[in-house]
């Protein structure tokens, strides 16, 4: 870390600033705390690709390699602290104390009343019922330490997936009053940098990108450390995040962490610079090629993300916002040499990219045909059924959360002409749905929200008796038997309160009437 330009930079600013002597002083203090506790990461998530302390230093390294030298001479005192700091506690998550692991395993009642956290991983336990099914099996059938190898992977991705939230709660609980620079307490923005690494690109618009922190007039972008802390944690792709003897030696089983394991492994070089990243990666078989390629368009979306972000930075106090904080990053990776191995008589497989392309007119004609459902308006008892589960969903959770408002079933259904056209309109006062939810499983044909791991874990937590009518996810598709178009507008409801309008259309073409 001390060998990047990063903190040279600091280095050199401390030498005439008392003040920025006592922020290097905390990061050196802060930065070796954090390397020690990357150490026990791989207590509890022995399957996972390497989150320890060499992702730390090679973290640092490559945000080292990603600023260009005029924008790392920008920086002030606090951003060239907040970028160090950033790395060492961005995945301090990931290392529960052994109590907190205690406290969510236990099988005490009492616990079990007294923790949230424990709740909360119970919650999540029980968006894995097939998971949950075949640990009771074996169980039954005296295989314990197979049953006890489910617990580790379902503890172990629960751990991955709040890594986020526990990562702001240490830096609250451990460096709230030490985090000082100056008179301005940084714990909270650096929570929210780290915080943002685990979530939806967008979350970094609400981090502010001009702060005012030190008289007579410094500020920090923490944006802009957001954006290269993201960049430089995923860009930490090649063999030494899996070395070969560690890879061996845990005896890596799950298929998906297999693939990722491999798919690291199959790194032999890169170049990542201001203006190119590329890299050379030979691979065992043609589906960890692709895995390595499907990665790689990860990478290259993270990066247009990253463009959009810092290229929409603006504030009327600094002008110069966007040039002050570039970053010149490639719009394409370098990849002409991914390929296979090399065998005696050349590549050991020949990889053609193919994927199955499916025709969405055959498709909906197939599908919702007379075969699957006899009379083309049983569509109408499927938008019904949906309506119905919507509104026992709102009844069970009214039921289930005390003091709650009454709440009356309304399902209405109206039949009526417009312009010339008949339009068909089926009002529920149920749920109603999120973005997340249209997206991931409304416009899903097949994926139903009532399968997903969000409403089990959602049902877990609030108690809910609710069992849906609806079980596969492809009710909606059968609007389409009589109709082109299909208008949909709902709100979520949360916390007994309704999010913003979503609004969606399913189709550009012309509504032809029912």
């Amino acid at each position: 870390m001390k060998m990047t330009r990063i903190y040279k930079e600091l280095h050199k600013l401390a030498n005439v600033d008392a003040i920025t002597r006592d922020l290097i002083s905390l990061v050196d203090e802060v930065f070796e705390e954090c390397r020690q506790i990357h150490k026990t990461v791989l207590r509890h998530m022995r399957e996972y690709t390497l989150h320890d302390e060499e992702h730390l230093i090679r973290t640092m390294e490559l945000m080292d390699r990603l600023l260009p030298t005029p924008t790392l001479q920008n920086l002030t005192p606090l951003e060239l602290a907040g970028l160090i700091l950033s790395v060492a506690l961005h995945d301090i998550g990931m290392a529960p104390s052994e109590n907190e692991v205690r406290g969510l395993l236990s099988k005490s009642r009492s616990a079990m009343n007294e923790d949230p956290n424990r709740l909360l991983y119970q919650s999540f336990r029980k968006g894995y019922p097939a998971i949950l099914r075949r640990q009771h099996e074996l169980r039954l059938e005296n295989r314990f330490f197979e049953a006890q190898e489910l617990e580790a992977y379902l503890l172990s991705e629960y751990l991955r997936r709040t890594h986020g939230d526990r990562t702001k709660r240490f830096i609250f609980d451990k460096y709230h009053e030490k985090f000082i620079y100056s008179n301005f307490n940084f714990a909270s923005r650096l929570a929210e940098v780290c915080y943002s690494h685990t979530q939806n690109p967008s979350f970094l618009e609400q981090i502010p990108c001009w702060e005012l922190v030190r008289a007579p007039g410094e500020y920090v972008n923490w944006r802009f450390i957001a954006v290269l802390l993201r960049l430089a944690d995923i860009l930490d792709f090649d063999g030494k995040r899996t070395p070969a003897v560690l890879f061996e030696h845990l005896g890596i089983r799950d298929k998906v962490s297999l693939q990722e394991w491999k798919k690291h492994r199959s790194i032999r070089a890169w170049d990542i610079r201001p203006g190119r990243i590329a890299f050379t990666a030979r691979c065992p078989d043609p589906i960890i090629e692709k895995c390595v390629r499907d990665f790689i368009q990860i990478i290259e979306r993270e990066l247009s993300f990253a463009r959009g972000i810092l290229g929409g930075m603006h504030d009327p106090a600094c002008p110069d916002l966007q040039k002050r904080y570039y970053l010149d990053l490639p719009s394409i990776i370098d990849i002409r040499n991914v390929g296979p191995k090399m065998g005696p008589e050349g590549p050991i497989y020949n990889y053609v990219d193919l994927g199955f392309h499916l025709d969405e007119e055959s498709i909906i004609s197939l599908v919702m045909g007379m075969n699957l459902y006899g009379n083309r308006l049983l569509f109408l008892r499927e938008l019904l059924q949906n309506a119905v589960d919507t509104c026992r969903h709102k009844q069970a959770l009214h039921k289930a959360v005390p003091n709650a408002p009454e709440y009356v079933p309304e399902i209405t259904l109206k039949l009526y002409e417009e312009n010339g056209k008949w339009l068909l309109t089926i009002e529920d006062n149920g749920m109603g749905m999120d973005e997340e939810i249209v997206r991931e499983h409304f416009a899903r044909i097949g994926k139903s929200y009532y399968r997903s791991s969000r409403f089990f874990q959602e049902r877990a937590k609030a108690n809910l008796d609710f069992r849906p009518i609806s079980e596969f996810g492809i009710g909606v598709l059968s609007v389409f038997m009589v109709t082109d178009q299909l208008r949909v507008q709902t709100r979520r409801l949360k916390n007994n309160l309704y999010d913003m309008d979503c609004l969606l259309y399913t189709s550009d073409a012309a509504d032809e009437g029912i």
